[in-house]
């Protein structure tokens, strides 16, 4: 390679660079920036847990930790395995160490948390619970935006919970459209 084009290349290099760190980097307008760190969704463990509500629009499923399984309470018909109810469980209360997509909750709306119709509720020994909107999926299509009831902070949860929470709500009647799409 001749010192010519050599020149050439480091040139183009140098220009791109530049346009890369005057463009591209600065904030575009309407969609939210990255925020780096990462964060909990709760604050307790899977041994806490003693029940579990599972709302999409106007169905329910409603389980109970048995001891060794889970036992479905609602619905009575079209129950899904307790082994369903066991792996959603484990994937919401492992999930730790969490991607922060907003900090203080300013694109809800975007990220499909504001008004969603998909939730997950806790139940703890203490007779306290905790209420996980799930909302939209990320560009990338391997996580899912959430948000804690009554905190900002948005999280990315991995696709597993959303995968878990539309076999179960299939498992009681009806498609949930969240399955294989972008919603």
């Amino acid at each position: 390679m001749t010192a010519r084009r050599t020149a050439v290349y480091v040139a183009i290099w140098l220009l791109l660079t530049a346009y890369d760190v005057a463009v591209d980097r600065g904030a575009r307008p309407g969609a939210p920036a990255p925020m780096p760190g990462h964060g909990a969704l709760l604050d307790f463990n899977r041994a806490d847990v003693i029940g579990i509500d599972l709302e999409s629009g106007r169905r329910r499923v409603r389980a109970l930790d048995a001891g060794d399984r889970w036992r479905v309470v609602e619905p009575e018909e079209n129950a899904p395995p307790g082994d369903l109810i066991t792996a959603m469980v484990a994937a919401v209360t492992e999930a730790r160490d969490l991607e922060i997509a907003d900090a203080d909750g300013t694109h809800a709306r975007e990220l499909g948390v504001d008004g969603s119709s998909r939730r997950i509720t806790l139940k703890r020994r203490d007779g306290s619970s905790t209420t996980i909107v799930l909302g939209s999926r990320s560009p990338s299509q391997t996580a899912v935006y959430a948000q804690r009831e009554g905190a900002r902070e948005i999280v990315l949860l991995g696709l597993d919970v959303q995968y878990y929470f539309d076999l179960v709500m299939e498992s009681v009647g009806g498609r949930q459209s969240a399955v294989g799409s972008r919603q």
